[in-house]
């Protein structure tokens, strides 16, 4: 992260200070829009020592590159090259290797920079009169962790204007003493600023300049927010919207929820970030079909790429395809009334092998050629277009594809955050990783979880502290040692801290966005440690119910209990009437009722919601990674099962079931869980196949010893039973000695909770799968004539232990 600019100015005509920005620098020396920077392609080069890292991890191995690049540029008072002097360095040693790399890649880019180093850049060598605008500072000399591009921006900007006179600055100072530690010292939120750092320090007891909540969510969290600003506004505690700040991290998800909840009140917020950044949608639809091309496809990137509007089908058709594919269901049966170039395009993406470069680059084109064109996105496919050919440009002609290198290429860039003005009458903004802007009677601190207060600094994977020691020694490049951003981070923190003068309240969010349960962050037992009578810092944050009413920071008002107990009224005779057929909630073309499953019928008993859910298609579906859960093990065990026992075939011999186990699971992973043939997925595939080769072993034999005849496998079965339509799939149809059919289940289980539901008249589906044979509606000649002639027999075949489970 490039530092910030630390210096302050005053007007000499208005008297107002300001905080140094690039934005005002650039405006003062009439700096030109800095050229493109693109440092993606670069570090995509395959001569650097990271190479190999950014195939397999290009997001993170490009973001730590990134992060080590600026921290050289910074280090350079020029912010030139042609400063860097490595020759004292051991050319032998990683150091020399990485330090040169980094500055070969600084060569690559012809010395280009950062847009806010550029602007530096340009201040220090612009010519000495070139400044419009006045600019003396209140700072004699720059802060101690200062980079050396940084304390030459603060010596340029001396000799350019100077400092403010000196009783400015002495007036300054003296008001800086009241912005710093501002409240009392005998409160908990003073000895708190004073001595946060300060582990020697005593302790004071807890009082109301220090609160800390629990909150749910994002959502929960901007919501109490507002309240506590409206509520500590209607109690008198301020009596003015600019007597609040909040302190937010920089996440746009949580900015919009912040901005929507104080816009419902009627409150302003000055200083927030833009919620609606620029998104490159190019980029984003040429990495994910990059990502689609290399086989498997991941579940969530083929998700992703059928909801990007630059694709040929409405964005309606995009969500299905969306929906289904999260589902486990790869082969989107619209896709066969699209015309013709659709289609192929579709089929290219879920059958294509793309393993050369012939292959890819045509792939390329397809996508360019099919992208939507309509007026809205006419600009992104052109920029699509132009992306496409970058990366077809460097497809290698011979040798394998380099995905890492092309997928650096194609990752979307990133744009400058828009700004909103600040004003002086809203509840100021205050960025996390940003000073305090002005002095504030409340402050609300947000985003108060693991993660945050300090951010984590990781280790740096370009240098070993002892390589910066080195580096510094030999070269005069001194680069921030992790330990140094860690108390940096801290540091700002206890600025934020300071500027509040009555009182902070700390928002502990309990869940991210995903439902994960946040841990406390480091800066809440920094803050403990002030407090007496708190024997465990986690126990500081309080539940919002858990305040009592009188003391809660915003108003709230009792609601009337429902009448008996909130449990619905049931009528007197025990029966609800809903006055609707449920069953015919789903209907097919022609308006008839739509059978029921064995299986759905068996999830209306367990939960009618979920069975409600379901009928009307409203049931959730997530998106995740892929997983190899039960049910799609399930699936695979069930492919491999009919395939290898097929109907009226002898059964395999012993000796061929291992090598022919094997290739039809292969077999099934490909059609139905395609990414577990990737090498992360090996040890689960070995797993599967060995379980699968005693499964098989164990039915086989169940068959020779029943001397039993395979009729029929994944067999429809129609009918009815209790007035109800049924439709199901039975596994398997057996025929016993005695003429008996049987009907099988295959279940990939152990027989235990089965055999007890079987054993107390529980279990529903063998039963409706027989009721479905006495009454069928379509069946085979040979199936329907043994109907009538044989009894019919159900039973459960559980493969984790090898049971056959039977009834009747």
């Amino acid at each position: 992260m490039i530092e910030q600019i630390p210096f302050v100015t005053r007007n000499p005509i208005s008297g107002a200070y300001r905080q140094v920005t690039d934005d005002m620098l650039a405006a003062a020396y009439l700096v030109p829009e800095p050229r493109a920077f693109d440092i993606g392609a670069a570090i995509a080069a395959d001569s650097h020592p990271w190479a190999e890292s950014l195939r397999h991890a290009p997001a993170e191995t490009t973001a730590a590159v990134t992060d080590a690049f600026e921290a050289l540029v910074a280090a350079v008072p020029s912010m030139r090259p042609e400063q860097v002097d490595l020759s004292r360095l051991d050319p032998g040693s990683r150091l020399f290797r990485h330090a040169s790399a980094l500055l070969g890649l600084w060569q690559d880019l012809d010395g280009g920079l950062p847009c806010r180093h550029a602007i530096w850049r340009e201040v220090l060598e612009a010519e000495p009169d070139r400044a419009v605008e006045a600019l003396p500072l209140m700072d004699a000399r720059p802060p101690e962790s200062a980079s050396a591009a940084l304390g030459a921006l603060h010596r340029r900007l001396i000799t350019d204007h100077g400092l403010a006179p000196e009783s400015i600055r002495t007036a300054w100072a003296a008001r800086q003493v009241g912005h710093v530690a501002a409240a009392p010292a005998d409160t908990s939120l003073g000895h708190a600023q004073r001595h946060l750092m300060d582990p020697e320090a005593g302790r004071r007891p807890l009082d109301d300049t220090l609160l800390f909540l629990k909150v749910a969510n994002m959502a929960h969290e901007a919501e109490t927010a507002a309240a506590l600003v409206q509520g500590m506004l209607d109690a008198g505690r301020a009596d003015r919207q600019e007597a609040f700040a909040i302190l937010v991290p920089d996440d746009p998800v949580f900015c919009h929820y912040l901005e929507q909840a104080f816009h419902m009140r009627g409150l302003s917020l000055s200083g927030l970030p833009a919620t609606d950044m620029p998104v490159d949608l190019a980029g984003e639809t040429l990495l994910n079909f990059l990502l689609a091309l290399r086989r498997p496809a991941p579940v969530m990137v083929l998700a992703s790429l059928y909801v990007s509007p630059l694709m040929p089908w409405d964005a309606q058709t995009g969500r299905r395809m969306a929906r289904e594919v999260m589902r486990g269901r790869y082969d989107f049966r619209e896709a066969g009334l699209w015309p013709e170039e659709h289609r192929r395009f579709y089929t290219m993406l879920r059958e294509s092998d793309v393993s050369d470069a012939k292959t890819l680059r045509r792939a390329l084109d397809a996508l360019v050629r099919t992208a939507r064109r309509d007026d809205d996105m006419t600009a992104a496919a052109t920029a699509l277009e132009q992306r496409a050919a970058l990366v077809r440009g460097a497809v290698a002609d011979r040798g394998p594809i380099d995905w890492g290198r092309l997928s650096a290429l194609a990752a979307p860039r990133s744009r400058r955050h828009p700004r909103r003005p600040r004003h002086v009458e809203g509840v100021s903004i205050f960025l996390a990783d940003r000073e305090p802007w002005r002095p504030v009677r409340h402050l609300v601190v947000t985003g108060f979880a693991a993660g945050s207060y300090p951010r984590p600094v990781g280790g740096n994977p370009l240098f070993l502290d002892s390589e910066l020691d080195e580096l510094q020694r030999k070269a005069g490049l001194r680069l921030p040692r992790r330990a140094e951003t860690i108390a940096s981070r801290i540091a700002l923190f206890n600025r934020q801290m300071n500027a509040a003068r009555d009182s902070i309240t700390f928002l502990c969010r309990r869940h991210d966005g995903s439902g994960k349960p946040l841990a406390a962050p480091a800066a809440l037992a920094l803050i403990a440690r002030t407090i007496s009578g708190i024997p465990d810092y986690q126990d500081l944050p309080l539940a919002l119910d858990d305040i009592p009413a009188d003391q809660r920071l915003f108003p709230t008002r009792a609601i009337e209990p429902l009448p008996d107990g909130g449990y619905p009224q049931i009528p007197q005779d025990g029966v609800v009437r809903l006055d609707r057929d449920l069953l015919a909630l789903r209907k097919d073309g022609e308006g008839r009722m739509r059978p029921q499953s064995p299986s759905r019928l068996e999830t209306l008993l367990v939960s009618p919601l979920v069975w409600t859910l379901n009928e009307l298609g409203a049931e959730t579906v997530a998106w995740a990674p892929e997983s190899l859960d039960v049910l799609l093990k399930g699936n695979l065990a069930h492919d491999v099962m009919e395939r290898l026992f097929p109907a009226n075939h002898p059964l395999p011999e012993p000796e061929d079931i291992p090598d022919r186990v094997a290739k039809l699971t292969d077999q099934a992973i490909q059609r139905l869980a395609p990414f577990l043939q990737s090498l992360a997925w090996r040890l689960e595939r070995i797993r599967f196949q060995q379980e699968m080769t005693q499964a098989t072993r164990n039915w086989r034999d169940m068959l020779e010893g029943l001397q039993a005849e395979i009729l029929a496998n994944e067999e429809t079965l129609r009918g009815e039973a209790q007035g109800i339509l049924l439709e199901g799939r039975c596994d398997c149809i057996l025929r016993m000695p005695d003429g008996t059919l049987m009907i099988i289940d295959h279940k990939r289980s152990a027989s235990g909770r089965r055999r007890e539901r079987m054993q107390a008249g529980w279990d529903l589906q063998l039963a409706l799968y027989r009721e479905a044979l006495r009454r069928p509606a379509i069946a085979s000649q040979e199936l329907h004539h043994l109907l009538d002639e044989h009894p019919i027999a159900v039973a459960y075949h559980t493969m984790n232990d090898g049971v056959l489970l039977s009834h009747g």
